[in-house]
């Protein structure tokens, strides 16, 4: 909730400071490839993400993507796609095709709106070749 309120207030290194007090909360208490953890992460990705820091974004969110599957999550598709737009936007549109299709073959595990919305944006990834 704090959180919510720092973006807002656009302060965004206080942000940064909350979401990495989060990480290490969820860290201590459920370990580091749990679905909370990853959900801290989020938090650290859109603070990244807030200050502009491609980089950053892009490492937290491939860390996210590697926790989803190692935790066999059903929804692996968000975050890939969460990766791809973070590629679009830096340029690397080869690497975001890539999650793009990854996230595009993994619908079949979405709700049937959901991999409708999901089929629509990666395809438009897709088509920025």
């Amino acid at each position: 909730m704090q959180i919510q309120v720092e973006l807002k207030r656009n302060e965004i290194s206080r942000v940064l400071s909350l979401a990495n007090q989060l990480i290490a909360l969820e860290e201590s208490l459920s370990a580091n490839t749990s679905t909370a953890y990853a959900e801290a992460l989020e938090t650290l990705a859109g603070a990244h993400q807030a200050a502009g820091d491609m980089r950053s974004e892009l490492q937290v969110r491939r860390q996210i993507v590697e926790i989803a599957d190692m935790v066999a999550s059903r929804d692996t598709v968000k975050p890939r796609m969460q990766v791809a737009n973070a590629l679009v936007r830096a340029r690397d549109l080869e690497e975001a095709n890539h999650f793009a299709a990854e996230a595009l073959s993994l619908r079949s595990y979405l709700s049937a709106s959901d991999a409708k919305r999901v089929s629509a944006e990666a395809q438009a990834i897709l088509q920025l070749r």
